[in-house]
């Protein structure tokens, strides 16, 4: 019965029968625990039935891991065999691989170094491909190999998969390195015959970049050529803000003529503008725009008698001189004799002299009446010269000269001093040269930060702005969140920059009577140098008593905020006064009175000038194309989706917080669960 049996099967039958065996027990003691065991004295036959299959178990299983061992042995020889199979064929292959990409780089020109010419080269290695029947496997592999460093930006936009692929890896290159058709264009219509060129060579290479730009633009028949010659001329009329616009909307196609019309006029029609009559000679260069105040210099004229700013023929001291005195200032300061300016008379360019005809200054001029007469006093020169203007130009022109006779002829009056023996008048016309400036209107206002407190900041309030400004270290101090913005902002000449970033705050002023929300441009600086750029004096009078918007508007300060035209008018309240005896004024607003109007200055070179205006910029009109072109289109629910909505409407209510309660949604019924309860029970009694 126990022919056979290991110890590990008298074990297993023992197991069977619910005996306890020890380690201890032997062979023999196993055998004598089962022959005694109440099994084996009932019923023998059935213990000897369960040994047979133990033992038989064992057999069948000892003989299946032969098996297995087996064939591994037999498969690692035949992978054995296989590798050393494979590396014979591999350095055959490798051998003629070489071999392939020394004839093939022999028959292919070098790599281009312009991108028009990358079409020839995959023309001549193609070429060179089919003359050595090169297998297509080993296509993609050459190629990279004649690219050398280059196949690195090729490789990273490729997957491993496609390695292989020849014309994956040729795309790739092509999109990588091929000029767009309009730089191919432009290269077209800019070559010029190299230095060692013929022009038949130079001509095949024209030929061959045209070809390659229709190859581009898929033009094969001559009706898609003409027009798209048309379509190109059209192009080149555009400036560059329409023509980037038209070749975002383009891509990778292009608009025939009629199209291309129809895409520029809607475009100018979105900017409100019209079509440009003329854009020759335009030029668009980067967008350099101004987001604060503009200032323009004032040349000032050098006087050689005294620091002013004034021409040396309209000073005082210069017409309070001789003639003979002023030829020498004239002399000793290398002056021009005809127009007082610093150069000689030979480098001069006016084309004004004296009235007498002759090359020099009519301050300068010697009456005829001195020169044959006696000689006038010193004293009674300089009285004549202080006397001298355009008006005693006039009186003298009037007296020279009587009134026209009936026949149109002018008759000289004999009797004019000018005409009597031993008289003698100086003539000179000076140009007064007055300088006033105007006072910009400031005001003292307070601004919102984010913890809401009010802040102190001084504001200066300027019609002629579209936009309202705050200063960037203000936004900073502040703590105020700047939101991301491309706004152009130009003023006076076009001169224009542009602006990055916003904010919105909430003014108010002392009281909190007025308070509004405005968005704010931020610059980095508003003014420089002004309202004003010296402190002057200047007494109100009788109106001590009333509240100025801004109590030091006469004090140079520096101004944190520009309000605009959005909000100017606003700020504005009934009452206007004149202060006596000077030019400015007072008008009455939400922060008191603020004062303006003009004001005397000296040997200042700055002028203000408060245009801002904000220019749309083409995100804006690109973002007009996207909503005017958008369709919108209901979005389908699916089944789920109205299940779904039907379920929380029917199921949800509200507890005594407030909080929403809504019954689990199951997708099925819950019978098909099954009764589980009792199970889940169960294994959690078991934990």
């Amino acid at each position: 019965m126990f022919k056979g049996a290991r110890k590990d099967d008298l074990k297993q039958i023992a197991s069977e029968l619910n005996l306890e065996v020890n380690e201890k027990n032997t062979l023999w003691d196993i055998i004598e625990l089962i022959k005694n065991s109440e099994p084996y004295k009932e019923n023998s036959e059935s213990v000897k039935e369960i040994a047979d299959l133990v033992i038989e178990e064992r057999k069948r299983h000892e003989q299946s891991q032969v098996e297995i061992e087996k064939l591994k042995l037999e498969l690692e020889v035949t992978k054995a065999q296989a590798e050393i199979k494979n590396t014979s064929c591999e350095g055959e292959s490798q051998d003629s691989l070489e071999t392939l990409i020394k004839s093939v780089r022999t028959l292919t020109v070098k790599l281009p170094t312009k991108q028009e010419n990358w079409g020839f080269f995959f023309s001549s290695l193609e070429r060179a491909f089919s003359t050595k029947n090169v297998p297509e496997k080993y296509k993609a592999e050459i190629l990279l190999n004649l690219l050398g460093e280059r196949a690195s930006n090729v490789i990273t936009y490729i997957k491993d998969d496609d390695l292989s692929d020849y014309l994956k890896v040729k795309d790739i290159v092509l999109r990588e390195f091929q000029p767009t058709p309009s730089s191919c264009l432009e290269n077209f219509r800019k070559a010029t015959r190299n230095h060692n060129e013929t022009y038949m060579m130079f001509a095949s290479r024209l030929i061959t970049n045209f070809d390659y730009y229709l190859k581009l633009r898929d033009v094969s028949d001559f009706e898609s050529l003409k027009q798209l010659i048309v379509s190109d001329k059209l192009r080149q009329t555009l400036d560059r803000e329409t023509a980037s616009f038209i070749s975002v909307r383009e891509s990778d196609k292009w608009f025939r003529p009629d199209e291309l019309g129809k895409e520029v006029d809607l475009y100018y029609t979105s900017r409100g503008k019209t079509t440009p009559e003329n854009y020759a000679g335009y030029k668009n260069s980067n967008v350099r725009n101004v987001s604060k105040v503009f200032l323009s210099d004032v040349k000032s004229i050098k006087c050689v008698l005294c620091p002013k700013n004034h021409h040396t023929s309209a000073c005082p001291n210069y017409l309070m001189l001789s003639v003979e005195e002023r030829i020498e200032v004239v002399k000793s300061n290398k002056l021009c004799f005809n127009c007082l300016h610093f150069h000689t008379v030979s480098n001069c360019k006016s084309k004004i002299s004296c009235h007498c005809r002759k090359r020099h200054h009519k301050t300068l001029h010697f009456h005829k009446m001195d020169e044959w007469h006696q000689p006038v006093s010193a004293e009674r020169n300089k009285q004549e010269n202080r006397a001298s203007g355009d008006s005693q130009n006039r009186g003298w022109l009037a007296d020279a000269v009587n009134a026209p006779s009936r026949g149109g002829e002018h008759s000289l009056n004999v009797n004019a001093p000018d005409f009597v023996q031993g008289s003698s008048l100086t003539f000179m016309s000076n140009n007064c040269n007055k300088q006033h400036s105007a006072l910009l209107s400031t005001a003292v206002c307070y601004l919102i930060d984010e913890s809401g407190k009010q802040v102190r900041l001084r504001c200066l309030l300027d019609a002629g702005s579209q936009m309202s400004f705050l200063k960037r270290d203000c936004v900073e101090m502040l703590g105020l969140k700047k939101e991301k913005t491309n706004i152009l902002v130009s003023g006076l000449n076009d001169s224009s920059i542009p602006i990055k970033s916003q904010v919105t705050a909430m003014i108010t002023n002392e009281n909190k009577s007025y308070v509004r929300s405005l968005n704010f441009l931020v610059v980095p600086k508003i003014t420089a140098g002004l309202t004003p750029s010296n402190k002057f004096d200047v007494s109100i009078g009788d109106f001590s008593n009333i509240k100025l918007a801004d109590e030091k508007f006469n004090v140079p300060e520096r101004v944190d905020m520009l309000l605009g035209v959005e909000v100017f008018y606003e700020l504005l309240r009934p009452g206007q006064i004149s202060i006596p005896n000077s030019n400015l004024l007072l008008q009455n607003t939400v922060f008191g009175f603020i004062v303006s109007g003009g004001i005397p200055r000296e040997n200042e070179n700055v002028i203000h000038c408060g245009f801002l205006k904000q220019e749309i910029n083409l995100d804006q009109t690109l973002k007009q194309f996207w909503e005017i072109e958008n369709v919108e289109s209901d979005i389908p629910k699916s089944r789920e989706s109205i299940l779904c909505e039907e379920h929380f409407q029917n199921n949800h209510s509200r507890d005594k917080s407030g909080r929403y309660i809504v019954k689990m949604p199951l997708k099925e019924n819950p019978d098909c669960l099954g009764k589980s309860r009792h199970i889940a029970l169960k294994k959690l009694n078991s934990l």
